[in-house]
């Protein structure tokens, strides 16, 4: 009963902070919203999207997406010896996505993992 209570705030000012988050960033970029309703992630679709914009902004956001699930996941699900410039990863990415279109609704993430998981593997 003492962990549920202590644990109880953390729950309820961690929810309180991603529903703000969400309703503010709904409001701010009504665009984003309509890609991604509350507590969703980007598909492939979010991704195509974005860099077709010709914003810089959409194109910063992708590259940051894309370079954070790669760094969260190298030698995890993908590997390599040696240091990869972020702009290979991108290419790697972009050309992998734009090569498989019946796979955009799907998530962004799976995506990514499995973009790199091609071109670099584990071995």
């Amino acid at each position: 009963m003492k962990n549920l209570l202590t644990t109880l705030p953390l729950i309820a000012l961690t929810f309180l902070i991603l529903t703000t988050y969400m309703y503010t960033t709904s409001r701010l970029n009504p665009t984003m919203h309509k890609l991604n309703p509350p507590f969703s992630f980007y598909s492939g679709s979010d991704l195509i999207f974005l860099s077709e914009t010709g914003k810089d902004t959409d194109t910063t956001r992708i590259d940051g997406y894309i370079m954070g699930i790669a760094d969260a996941s190298i030698n995890i699900i993908w590997c390599t010896d040696k240091p990869l410039p972020y702009n290979n990863i991108n290419k790697t990415v972009s050309e992998y996505i734009y090569a498989h279109s019946k796979l955009w609704p799907l998530s962004a993430k799976q995506l990514i993992y499995d973009a790199l998981l091609q071109t670099y593997p584990c071995i």
